[in-house]
């Protein structure tokens, strides 16, 4: 279970490896073109019952710790779509996201390139 661990107070939210780490490359593309945005989620069973929403800016202190070392492969679609909702609607809603990559453990570490079009070979070469 890893951590993103938010603001001066040090909000922490738990969540799996794998959305921390779309979540992390979704809210870096966003930060990068210094666009904030608000975060929500739906409170774990050890907590108050509800749901909770920060604000997401680049000059708020973050932080994300995974509980693993592994780095896993990332779905492309996975972040394009996270981005799409926090520029679309102002808000990424953790609740409407759920991992894509099957089984990750069982791929290379890095992005997952898209399909690329067949070529055709040349002749003679």
């Amino acid at each position: 279970m890893g951590q993103l661990i938010y603001g001066a107070l040090a909000l922490t939210v738990n969540m799996d490896d794998l959305t921390l780490l779309h979540l992390q490359v979704a809210m870096g593309a966003k930060l990068r073109h210094h666009e904030s945005f608000f975060l929500s989620w739906s409170r774990g069973p050890n907590e108050e019952d509800g749901r909770s929403t920060v604000w997401i800016s680049g000059g708020i202190p973050l932080v994300f710790a995974y509980e693993t070392r592994t780095p896993t492969v990332i779905d492309r679609s996975w972040v394009e779509k996270l981005v799409a909702e926090a520029s679309n609607r102002g808000s990424i809603d953790l609740d409407d996201h759920k991992p894509t990559t099957e089984n990750p453990s069982d791929q290379r570490a890095g992005i997952k390139p898209p399909s690329a079009p067949r070529r055709r070979a040349r002749p003679g070469g």
